[in-house]
């Protein structure tokens, strides 16, 4: 929350992700709030236990390097992705790396996986919930998106891939990035 009240939101974490490694391997503060958007198992590892954990085990610094720069990559892609886009290609883009997984694995409509407002997807996307409405409103005319309490559905996928690709086509390596399911690698960690 910024001082003026304006709410921004980084991210969202889903089902076996990890928050709070930037402080754990650094020993600062966290420098946002974390907020559970439903039932929520969290496990709290100590710094120092983390520490002694990949003294012993030299490994963990490989992984925990992988997830650093799997996680840089994405804000570069989203960086590009903000500043390159229509905030059609933007939503779209946002909606297809939010549903990534339950498309993997099937063949029609889908949910995003969690109930997303369009004050959430604004807050994601430091833009006015007006601008986000009056997109969301558009893709639901197209038939491309169904409404649905507190979030949408992605009916036509392809039809989304293609919007997000209008304005700015996604090169092969943005394309596995943001579209792509989290491999077995990063599956409780990406």
């Amino acid at each position: 929350m910024w001082a003026n009240g304006k709410r921004v939101v980084f991210g969202y974490q889903m089902s076996g992700q990890l928050v709070g490694i930037v402080p754990t391997l650094d020993g600062l503060p966290l420098s946002l709030d974390v907020v559970a958007r439903g039932d929520t198992v969290a496990v709290f590892l100590p710094r120092r236990e983390f520490l002694e954990a990949v003294r012993r085990y030299p490994s963990l610094s490989l992984g925990m390097l992988a997830l650093m720069a799997r996680r840089a990559r994405l804000d570069y892609e989203r960086i590009e992705m903000l500043s390159l886009n229509t905030m059609r290609a933007i939503i779209a883009k946002m909606l297809l790396f939010l549903s990534r997984e339950a498309l993997s694995r099937s063949e029609g409509r889908v949910a995003v996986p969690f109930k997303i407002s369009q004050e959430d997807i604004a807050g994601l996307l430091g833009v006015t919930r007006q601008n986000v409405n009056k997109e969301i409103n558009w893709f639901i005319r197209e038939g491309i998106l169904a409404r649905q309490y507190r979030g949408v559905s992605v009916v036509d996928p392809e039809r989304l891939i293609d919007a997000a690709g209008a304005e700015e086509p996604l090169s092969e390596a943005a394309q596995a990035t943001l579209f792509a399911p989290p491999s077995e690698a990063y599956r409780t960690s990406d």
